[in-house]
């Protein structure tokens, strides 16, 4: 057991190997791509074992476009989608997979995540591991996370998300993906992307969606079917800078276009301040997915009106399930 001073009762080995977890998977998001490159730089300029160097960027090289051409094969894919530390991850939060409906395992499917939040916790242990048992409550469905392209360029990170089936959200990986005959696949679009992850308004959940059609275009190509998913509870689990910070944070973004999200929660043994996420339930609805007509050449009307069915089904599935694992108070906003 480990003490805590702000809270009498004791830290749990359990609790201790869940915060490991997390605490690695942060990690390996902010800091195991740039300091693997920064070490294989020096390494090759400073170092005598150059040729290790060489030797991964000969790799690299060869790699590299597996993210586009369907992701890593074998057994290696599922043996580290089922590792049980998934379960510890799972049990940090809680996080929770809802099933609202079957899917038919001879289509493919785009599943549509929302909100993307600071590091997309729920849709990481939902759908790039078997930590809440996608594959038994989905029978034939291969959930594909995608992410953008220049994230699976980085050393270290690259091989580590290839392994749980991850792949890049590019045109060339969809359409590849979508192409599977006998259906079964389901790449995993984190539809608001990165602007997403800027969500300061505790009392506001703000999707990017409006202008966000290039999905619905892609399922119309393909005829895939168009899956909505809401993570109740990602938004909140960090609190971001507000008062001066935030008006320095819209000046730079104002300037250059982007600005740093600047985001604070727990410690290890303290709940007040901290790089890890707070204790607070996650729970992914998956919702009834909407069948697509094949239509290799969608008009610009077609798109839209696919887009407006779209955007009403994912807020017919936030109301419904808001009241229950949500928070009332909380306003979706979709921009």
């Amino acid at each position: 057991m480990l003490y805590n001073p702000s809270n009498p009762n004791p830290i749990s080995w359990a609790q201790g190997m869940e915060t490991m977890m997390v605490l690695g998977q942060m990690s390996m998001f902010l800091f195991v791509g740039p300091m693997s490159l920064t070490t294989l730089i020096y390494m090759l300029l400073f170092s005598e074992y150059w040729w290790v160097t060489v030797a991964y960027a000969t790799w690299w090289l060869w790699d590299v476009q597996t993210c586009n051409t369907g992701g890593r094969q074998g057994v290696l894919v599922p043996w580290a989608r089922g590792w049980h530390l998934w379960k510890h991850y799972r049990n940090y939060f809680p996080i929770k997979l809802v099933k609202t409906a079957p899917l038919d395992p001879s289509k493919n499917y785009i599943i549509c995540s929302h909100p993307h939040g600071i590091l997309c916790f729920g849709a990481l242990c939902c759908f790039s591991s078997e930590g809440e048992d996608f594959s038994l409550k989905f029978p034939g469905i291969s959930p594909k996370l995608t992410t953008i392209e220049g994230n699976l360029w980085m050393p270290a990170f690259r091989e580590v998300f290839l392994s749980f089936g991850a792949v890049s959200s590019s045109r060339t990986s969809m359409n590849n993906l979508l192409s599977t005959p006998g259906g079964g696949c389901a790449p995993v679009l984190m539809v608001g992307g990165v602007p997403e992850m800027d969500n300061f308004q505790r009392d506001k959940i703000r999707l990017i969606l409006r202008k966000r059609k290039g999905f619905v275009k892609m399922a119309l190509r393909h005829g895939a079917s168009l899956v909505p998913t809401f993570s109740f509870g990602e938004i909140g689990l960090f609190k971001q800078a507000d008062g001066c910070v935030r008006r320095v944070q819209e000046t730079v973004r104002k300037t250059i276009g982007i600005a740093p999200v600047i985001f604070f929660g727990r410690g290890w043994i303290q709940d007040t301040f901290g790089i890890l996420p707070q204790r607070k339930p996650i729970t992914v609805v998956v919702g009834k997915p909407i069948d697509v007509e094949k239509n290799e050449n969608p008009s610009d009307i077609e798109i839209e009106e696919l887009h407006e069915r779209y955007v009403k089904d994912l807020k017919s599935l936030y109301n419904e399930y808001n009241p229950q694992f949500g928070d009332t108070n909380m306003k979706l906003i979709i921009k």
